[in-house]
């Protein structure tokens, strides 16, 4: 890891990698597949590209606040980067990774990747505002492939063009497994990545693996976790298979239910240990709307032995901490379930479970019995709208006809803040201050504590406060 820091900003390069056997290079246009995500805490102010190029070209992101750029790249922030062959059945190449931070929120930027002496098209994200109640963001099920890939990733890619045109302002997409059908080929991967660049170069993409990822020896996904970035605050042993990201006032737990195949030859201690990090996740969230992400669906539609322990072992776990809605797939179909609890319909304490399928591969018959719509032989996305207390999840054919429609009131939650107490300890010390400098340095206003002052802004007159609560200051 190299990191440069480039008029005030900051970027930490690391090079990703692949798992698999040997095989012959592939050639690679430069500097192309560029995907967006977000691997650390503050999206407000950071933002994470993962690209491909070639070993033998030095490889770098060049970025800049829309607002004053002139042309050209003097003032630019970059960082090079360099190669190490990637593996995964046949062909090798080159995944690179780079997060910019320090960024201001509610900016638009520009930027480009630069491999060799070939410059990349100029490209523009925008970060997350401050503070966000109303937004929204984008889910997509299964893709796979049921036939001719070719053509069913390039009927995929227009699908997702389809749901940013109509709604230019979405925030990011979630992609929820089964992504290619085999994850240890590389032209699945490098079809994928061609087809999803359109979108996801523009806004962030965050996925969950599906079993089609986890092919490997071992049932670990390795070449997703090599092709994508992803924040790696999941339990130990399982980084970016489990992982949990805020934006806004919504928190995501993104979990791999492929655990349960059995194909990691985990005992008792590592599904505990699991458990006990996804309650701890998303029990320990403040954020009004609470939402996971997982592939094998909790109620399955059709018979399955992992959606069964997953129903047993982690449902529970959902009800407890409160979760509002789960995004799942693996069935190839369209569902939406009635509010469940407990395996009943309950309208108060209910979780709703969407199952997307975005790709061209269906099944045609489903148990319908807790569920309140199902779509069969139907490509589509859907569009979740944020606005304070309520969401609306709507479902759109790959044309953006709308096909289904609910409506979530958020759960009552009562979270009590006490302005200053950084970690939640209940007690303000120098710790809590150090950590209010440390978010106000960092651009990090994702806590809502950090306001001391209550003027709904988070600078250094919430520190100077907290010091005088503290005793040190006048």
């Amino acid at each position: 890891m190299r990191r440069h820091i480039c008029a005030g900003l900051m970027i930490a390069a690391l090079i990703l990698t692949f798992s698999g056997s040997a095989g012959t290079v592939a050639e690679e246009s430069p500097a192309s597949r560029v995907i967006l995500s977000w691997t650390e805490a503050s999206e407000a102010t950071t933002q994470t590209f993962a690209w491909t190029a070639n070993q033998s070209e030095s490889t770098y992101v060049e970025y800049i606040a829309e607002s004053v750029y002139t042309g050209g790249n003097t003032s630019c922030s970059k960082i090079y980067g360099t190669g190490t062959p990637t593996r995964v059945t046949s062909d090798v190449f080159y995944r690179y990774e780079a997060t910019a931070t320090g960024l201001s929120p509610n900016t638009e930027y520009r930027y480009r990747v630069v491999a060799g002496n070939i410059e990349g098209e100029w490209k523009k994200f925008t970060t997350a505002p401050q503070r966000s109640e109303s937004f929204s963001f984008l889910y997509f099920g299964d893709i796979q492939v049921a036939a001719n890939m070719a053509v069913e990733l390039s009927a995929w890619s227009a699908l997702t063009q389809t749901a940013y045109s109509n709604n230019p302002g979405a925030a990011f997409g979630l992609l929820g497994g089964d992504i290619v059908d085999s994850g240890l080929d590389s032209a699945n991967w490098s079809t994928f990545l061609s087809a999803a660049e359109p979108v996801f170069s523009k806004i962030p993409l965050m996925p969950v693996n599906g079993n089609h990822e986890s092919n490997h020896i071992g049932g670990k996904p390795l070449a997703y976790m090599d092709i994508f970035a992803l924040p790696r605050n999941g339990p130990e042993g399982f980084a970016e298979e489990f992982y949990s990201f805020d934006y806004g006032s919504v928190h995501i737990t993104a979990v791999n239910t492929h655990v349960y195949s059995g194909e990691q030859n985990l005992n008792a201690a590592d599904y505990d240990a699991i458990k006990a990090w996804i309650k701890a996740d998303i029990e320990s969230s403040r954020a009004t709307w609470k939402i996971v992400m997982l592939h094998h669906p909790v109620y399955a539609v059709a018979s399955d032995g992992v959606s069964a322990k997953v129903l047993e072992n982690w449902a529970p776990v959902f009800e407890d901490t409160g979760v509002d809605l789960v995004f799942e797939g693996h069935q190839h179909v369209y569902a939406r379930s009635m509010p469940l609890y407990q395996g009943r319909v309950d309208y108060d304490k209910g979780i709703v479970y969407i199952m997307g399928v975005s790709g061209s591969k269906f099944y045609d018959t489903a148990n319908e019995s807790l569920m309140a719509r199902v779509i069969y032989r139907e490509s589509c996305y859907q569009v979740a709208d944020v606005d304070g207390n309520s969401m609306s999840v709507s479902t759109y054919s790959a044309n953006g006809a709308l096909l289904d429609m609910v409506s979530l009131n958020a759960r009552a939650r009562e979270y009590v803040y006490v302005p200053g107490d950084m970690n939640d300890d209940n007690e303000l010390t120098s710790d809590d201050l150090s950590l209010l400098i440390d978010s106000i340095l960092g651009r990090d206003f994702s806590n809502p504590a950090a306001d001391v002052n209550g003027d709904g802004a988070i600078d250094v007159r919430d520190a100077h406060s907290l010091l005088i609560s503290l005793g040190g200051g006048r």
